[in-house]
């Protein structure tokens, strides 16, 4: 028999299904903002190449154990995000076909078995824990996990939107690489080479240049920061004029100077300006937990939201902004 493969994130479905659900519980459940500083670190850790991506999907995920009841939050999560699934996709699904993703099966479970596909290949992740079994779903796992399903499956077409999937698209009779809803045929001369990965010293040398652009940048938030606040301005006024001037000129020094990518900058910008505003929505809860809550000082407390914040941008910035 022939199956259709295909990959979710980005490829059927229009977003990250566990970011979105990880952003969705910390909206449902704003207790759940204590977990950012260790998900901060960890997206950190994981950039500098220090962890894996099941040791980062693990810490993201363990917010789990404080849910009380995790199949209604995923009933919710599904009810709010089930229009992001592509049309493209609806209008050509098949019970045979199989849906492989390093998204965790508890999460996609359900909106697979509303889509009538009868074959759901993910990360096995403990949903009261986040624990994960085995390795995380990506990849070359991707081949070993369809190959323990059923070492005789013929693949008809296979879609992805990443190179990273390439042992699995090499499997496929017909190749297809999704994005934003636009289906391009994969050659088999592109199938078969792989893509080469940036040096070591590459990623050490732009690791290095934006932490110096980044403490330049958040040493002037600090220091406008507590020049507001001497002028009277309210707390988070202060703060977000500070972030926002320092956002402004971080994203022009890296865009010239570290990443060297001054293509489309306006999107770019826009990409830059909407991860400095995530940031900027750590930065409040921090501050109100620091300040507000367990009435520490304001400039140590805005000192260590800094931090944290500038972990959590790097990583986006790198995999978001400033990809090719």
């Amino acid at each position: 028999m022939l199956n259709n493969v295909y990959d979710f994130d980005h490829t059927i479905y229009r977003g990250d299904a566990s970011l979105d659900f990880i952003i969705f519980c910390l909206g449902r459940h704003p207790a759940l903002l204590r977990f950012l500083p260790s998900q901060a670190v960890a997206l950190f850790l994981y950039a500098i190449g220090k962890w894996d991506r099941k040791q980062i999907k693990q810490v993201a995920f363990a917010f789990l154990g404080s849910l009380k009841n995790i199949d209604e939050d995923v009933k919710a999560f599904w009810l709010k995000h089930e229009h992001k699934v592509e049309t493209w996709y609806m209008a050509r699904r098949k019970p045979s076909d199989i849906i492989i993703s390093a998204s965790p099966e508890f999460l996609l479970a359900p909106i697979a078995t509303k889509l009538g596909v009868k074959t759901l290949i993910g990360t096995k992740m403990n949903a009261k824990t986040g624990k994960i079994t085995g390795k995380n779903c990506r990849a070359e796992e991707k081949v070993a996990r369809l190959e323990h399903y059923d070492n005789k499956i013929t693949i008809s077409n296979s879609y992805s939107d990443s190179m990273s999937d390439l042992p699995l698209l090499r499997l496929s009779m017909n190749a297809f690489i999704v994005k934003k809803g636009r289906i391009t045929k994969l050659e088999q001369e592109v199938i078969m080479t792989d893509k080469p990965k940036p040096s070591k010293k590459q990623l050490l040398r732009e690791l290095v240049l934006y932490g110096i652009i980044g403490g330049s940048t958040a040493a002037l938030d600090v220091i406008l920061f507590q020049v507001f606040l001497n002028l009277q301005v309210q707390l988070f006024i202060a703060n977000f004029v500070s972030v926002n001037i320092a956002i402004a000129l971080s994203f022009l020094l890296n865009a010239k100077f570290n990443f060297k990518k001054t293509d489309s900058l306006g999107k770019r910008a826009i990409k830059f300006f909407s991860v400095g505003y995530f940031g900027l929505l750590i930065s409040f809860a921090i501050l109100w937990l620091g300040v507000d809550i367990l009435d520490l000082r304001e400039v140590y407390v805005k000192i260590f939201s800094v931090a944290i914040v500038a972990a959590v941008q790097y990583v986006l910035n790198k995999f978001l902004t400033f990809k090719n």
